[in-house]
C-alpha cells in the first residue's frame, strides 16, 4: 500500500497547479512521532556563559504541517502519513535544548515557554531551510543560528550568526522510523555544532562597557519582542488544533 501524499508544482505562466495524488488504504489507527534526544560529546568550557535560552524557530510552512514531510524538491513535496506528535517548532526546539544541554552541562540551558527565574544571557534563535530527505533518501538539514549576548543587566552586548549545514551518511529507505532517527541525529549535530561555536566564539563578560542602547535598537527590540508574542500564539494554535485532529481520529476509531 502507497502511504504517500505528493503536492506537484508545476509552474506554467506564473501560475502553480497543485495536483493531488492519493492511493492505496488508511489505516484508522493514527501515527504520532516524536524527535528523540541523541548522545553528545561534552564541550570543555573556560568559564560559564548562561543561562542560554532556545526560541522557537523559524520553520517555513512548507515543512510545518501536521503531518511528516518525506521530502522536498523544487517543484515537488511529498509528504507522510505519519503526523508529528506536536507542532514542528516546539518539537526541534525541545530537541534541540535537551541536546545543547547535554553538551554543556555546567550551563542553565532551557526553550522559550519554559518558566525559569534566571535571565538568559545568550538567546539562540535557530532558522530552518531545510529539514526532511533529499531526492536520494538521505536526511538533510539547513539552517541558521542567530545567537544574542546580554550582560548581566540585561542590555545587549552583540549578535552573531552561524550557518549550519548537515546530511546524513545512509538513506531511511521507506521507514519513517529511521526517518525520526535521522533528523533528530541531524539536529544533535546541530547543537554540538552550537555548542562549539559557543564555547569558542561567544564570550559575555560582566565587566564589559556597553554603549547607551540608540533609539533604533529599541525598536528592534519591540520589534523583536512583538515577533515572539505572535510565534507563541502560532504555536498555542497549532497545538490546538492537532489536539483537536488527535481526538477527531479517536472518536472516528471508536
Amino acid at each position: 500500500m502507497n502511504w504517500m501524499k505528493t503536492i506537484v508544482r508545476k509552474p506554467a505562466l506564473g501560475i502553480s497547479f497543485l495536483g493531488f495524488a492519493l492511493a492505496g488504504c488508511f489505516n484508522s489507527t493514527p501515527h504520532f512521532y516524536s524527535l528523540v534526544q541523541k548522545p553528545m560529546q561534552v564541550v570543555q568550557e573556560s568559564e560559564k556563559m548562561g543561562p542560554i535560552k532556545v526560541f522557537l524557530p523559524f520553520v517555513p510552512a512548507s515543512l510545518d504541517r501536521d503531518v511528516m514531510v518525506k521530502n522536498a524538491g523544487p517543484y515537488q513535496l511529498t509528504l507522510t502519513k505519519a503526523s508529528w506528535s506536536e507542532p514542528l517548532p516546539a518539537q526541534i526546539a525541545e530537541a534541540f535544548k535537551r541536546d545543547l544541554a547535554q553538551a554543556l552541562p555546567n550551563e542553565l540551558v532551557y526553550r522559550q515557554n519554559n518558566m525559569v527565574a534566571e535571565q538568559a544571557r545568550i538567546g539562540v534563535d535557530l532558522s530552518i531551510d531545510r529539514f526532511s530527505l533529499d531526492e536520494k533518501g538521505y536526511a538533510v538539514l539547513d539552517g541558521l543560528a542567530s545567537f544574542t549576548l546580554h550582560d548581566r543587566s540585561g542590555k545587549r552586548l552583540s549578535a552573531k550568526t552561524h550557518r549550519f549545514s548537515w546530511k546524513s551518511e545512509k538513506t531511511a529507505g521507506s521507514s519513517v522510523q529511521t526517518e525520526i532517527d535521522l533528523l533528530s541525529q541531524g539536529i544533535a549535530n546541530w547543537a554540538q555544532d552550537t555548542a562549539n561555536f559557543m564555547a569558542k566564539d561567544l564570550h559575555p563578560k560582566a565587566d564589559v562597557k556597553v554603549a547607551e542602547i540608540s533609539e533604533t535598537e529599541k525598536e528592534a527590540d519591540e520589534a523583536e519582542k512583538e515577533m515572539r508574542q505572535a510565534q507563541m500564539i502560532s504555536s498555542a494554535n497549532q497545538k490546538l488544533a492537532q489536539e483537536q485532529k488527535k481526538m477527531e481520529k479517536t472518536a472516528k476509531k471508536e
